[in-house]
């Protein structure tokens, strides 16, 4: 990784692997009908940012996908074999998560909350970590895939919508940095019970790019001061 006189930080490839989306798909769970976004399959042709999520991308539940600070989902590639050796039964294509983009060179312990993702005229900013659902363990026929998700680490990452425009697979990607105080890695570690300093906790709740839905999360699980 280098820094620009500008700030700009250069790692040494970040690109878009691919732009997915999706139609809603209905499934059974547990004997009842429901649908879900998550069957994701890479577009041929660009594809265009709108004000909360891609073109052509259906959204099943607004809560844990879409929306201004739940926009985009990324995911590292770095990752797939890892998780391929663990399902190798599965046909790994890009989109097997339900992400939008399945990117090179950004992984969760690089990008920071209030980074801004530059892809031609397209600017996107991070937000928060993935947290699975229900529907992950659909996807992957296995219900322990949630806790293995969550334990990993390999969370990938949500995005912010600052300015709209098109996204296509090969679509070189620029990062330019945000107070770089809170990563995704932080978060990650912070939901699997890692201890920080009451310094890190400050930062958290100061932070003006930190949803209130997570500072709320953090505030209900900070230390308690000793009498």
């Amino acid at each position: 990784m280098r820094a620009s006189p500008q700030g700009i930080l250069y790692f040494n490839t970040m690109k878009i692997i691919s732009v997915n989306t999706g139609a809603l798909t209905t499934v059974i769970h547990q004997g009842r009908e429901i649908q879900t976004g998550i069957y994701k399959r890479p577009s041929s042709s660009p594809v265009e940012v709108l004000e909360e999520h891609l073109a052509q991308d259906h959204i099943a539940d607004l809560t844990v996908h879409g929306g201004p600070h739940k926009a985009v989902y990324v995911y590292p590639v770095e990752h797939y074999d890892a998780w391929s050796q663990q399902y190798p039964e599965l046909d790994f294509d890009s989109g097997m998560f339900g992400e939008n983009l399945t990117v090179e060179g950004l992984l969760e312990s690089e990008v920071f909350v209030g980074d801004r993702l530059h892809i031609g005229a397209v600017i996107l900013e991070v937000s928060e970590p993935r947290q699975p659902c229900f529907k992950l363990g659909i996807k992957f026929n296995d219900t322990q895939i949630i806790k293995s998700f969550t334990r990993s680490g390999w969370s990938g990452f949500y995005l912010r919508i600052i300015e709209k425009g098109m996204l296509n697979s090969g679509d070189v990607i620029t990062l330019t940095p945000g107070p770089r105080e809170v990563s995704i890695s932080d978060l990650n570690n912070f939901l699997r019970g890692h201890t920080f300093t009451e310094s890190w906790f400050n930062l958290a709740l100061a932070s003006v790019h930190l949803s209130d839905r997570w500072k709320h999360r953090i505030i209900k699980k900070m230390p308690r001061p000793t009498s």
